[in-house]
């Protein structure tokens, strides 16, 4: 009797008890990639003894599984494994609401459309009417009391098309807007969750924290350049466009914004010899059934040779960003905008003008990063005195230091003009006859500001690119200007409050008369 009892006391002992529990951990903290975001989260969870499977539900779809991190503070992880399920993601309540919403909105954009095509319909009328509302018998002031008259209600019908065409500019961003969450909204998404048997080792509470690698999150950089001519300075504001449509909110958590690129590969590629052979074309051949079975009973008795894995190294490869103060990013898609850096520093303004492709003096600016870490590539935004230029897309690092150019527009105070004065074409030789063109270029300039400037202005002198063909610069010596072996001359013309000033370009070209010259003007 006692060994029966004993044996069943050590099954019982021997049986390990299994709790089962779900768990739902809070984002603490995001590194975003530019195309991709690590995400950090931690949660308390009570054990008890033996083993707790844990499930975490509602991970993201685009996870990538080999990513994916587990650390227990007072317990012991045996096992994770990654699951993928599809839910629907949809919220009656809410789809309802946005059904309402959309269409609310469009019943207004019809009516907006509506009211400036009856407008529109007026202005016509008035225009047909206009053109033959007065008769003999009127006097002058009636005359004008119409005139008066439709400029009045043609004035209103303006302002009113402008007022409707705003709303309706508006109701159209807000439909695209819930048109977007809807699709959201009505889609069937695979999501993941995380199975982590963790043991029980003498502590009931446990910290989880878990982190994983997923897509369709990425930033990039937007640049504000604002000039100041007055100064001389411009100030660089760095904004981080972050984006993320992963299905979980990421909301007041701690954000890093790093630059570097978890899936590019971090091996130096290996660098084959280049060959050279003569061409030799191949041949096709159906390998038979049995020299396919020799080969492969040959491979299987050859060793397999070690795989080698790759050393690891450990270094600085990447610039981030710890944005100061909680941060909440939904998962729309959109775009928001997130203050990195700022700085004021020296810009060069300079004046240039091409005016054989371009008749405006441009403004021209140049600065040097400011920051202690590269400018990446990104849009840049370029305001001067306080006023929008224009926006550009930047696609090329700039290291510390490093000299910025950006475009600030035209200067509408200064004036250029490239007119051919003259254009005398003469023939030289009896038998073979030589064909002579002479030109005479005036190029204009002229100062409308209140204080002294120099421009930079550059036009081209032909260059021959065949021995037949002869170009002589005739005003050589008094052209006044530097002038490369591609033919590109640069001045440099200073010029004092409401001066004006006058370059001249004097060539000849030479050619026989039985060729014909293109390029010529």
């Amino acid at each position: 009797m006692r060994k029966i009892i004993l044996a069943t006391l050590m099954c019982i002992t021997s049986i390990t008890v299994i709790y089962a529990q779900t768990l739902k951990p809070e984002i603490t903290k995001v590194i975003v990639y530019y195309d991709s975001a690590l995400v950090k989260k931690e949660a308390k969870v009570n054990l008890h003894k033996g083993e707790n499977v844990i499930t975490i539900e509602g991970l993201p779809a685009s996870m990538v599984n080999e990513s994916v991190q587990v650390v227990t503070k007072g317990a012991m992880v045996r096992d994770v494994s990654v699951q993928t399920t599809y839910l629907k993601k949809g919220d009656a309540q809410r789809i309802n609401a946005l059904k309402e919403k959309l269409e609310s909105i469009n019943n207004e954009i019809n009516a907006k459309q509506n009211d400036i095509q009856a407008l529109n319909t007026v202005l016509e009328y008035i225009k047909k009417g206009s053109t033959s509302p007065f008769t003999v018998a009127m006097t002058a002031a009636q005359m004008q009391s119409i005139l008066q008259l439709i400029e009045q209600h043609s004035s209103q019908c303006y302002k009113k098309i402008a007022t409707l065409q705003q709303a309706l500019q508006k109701h159209k961003e807000e439909k695209e807007r819930l048109e977007k969450e809807l699709s959201l909204l009505n889609t069937d998404e695979a999501t993941k969750s995380l199975q982590l048997v963790v043991v029980h080792t003498g502590q009931d509470n446990a910290t989880v924290m878990i982190q994983y690698i997923t897509g369709n999150a990425g930033w990039n950089m937007e640049y504000e350049v604002r000039t100041n001519t007055e100064t001389q300075t411009v100030e660089v504001v760095c904004n981080a466009r972050v984006y993320q449509r992963t299905g979980e909110d990421w909301k007041d958590v701690s954000l890093e914004l790093s630059t570097s690129k978890p899936f590019v590969a971090t091996q130096k590629p290996v660098l084959n010899p280049w060959y050279l052979d003569v061409y030799q074309p191949s041949y096709y051949y159906k390998e038979s059934a049995k020299s396919m079975k020799l080969r492969s009973e040959d491979a299987a008795e050859a060793p397999q040779e070690a795989e080698e894995m790759p050393a690891m190294q450990e270094e600085r490869i990447a610039f981030s960003f710890q944005i100061k103060g909680a941060k909440t990013i939904p998962s729309d898609g959109n775009a928001y905008k997130i203050p990195v850096a700022k700085a004021t520093t020296d810009c060069t303004v300079r004046y240039a003008t091409v005016p054989r492709v371009l008749p405006y003096v441009m403004l021209e600016g140049e600065f040097q990063n400011p920051f202690d870490f590269p400018m990446q590539g990104g849009n840049m935004n370029v305001y001067l005195d306080g006023k929008f230029v224009n926006s550009f897309n930047v696609n090329k690092l700039y290291v510390p230091k490093d000299l910025i150019p950006v475009a600030l527009g035209v200067d509408e105070s200064l004036m250029v003009e490239r007119k051919l004065l003259s254009k005398k074409t003469e023939y030289k030789g009896l038998v073979s006859k030589t064909k002579r063109i002479e030109y005479v270029y005036s190029i204009k300039l002229a100062n409308g500001k209140k204080r002294d400037i120099t421009v930079t202005v550059q036009d081209a002198i032909p260059v021959s690119q065949n021995e037949k063909i002869t170009v002589t610069l005739i005003n050589k010596n008094s052209i006044g200007a530097n002038i490369d072996n591609e033919g590109k001359a640069t001045w440099q013309v200073q010029l004092s409050p409401n001066q004006k000033k006058e370059l001249t370009i004097h060539f000849a070209v030479e050619y026989p008369e039985s060729i014909q010259v293109s390029g010529l003007e």
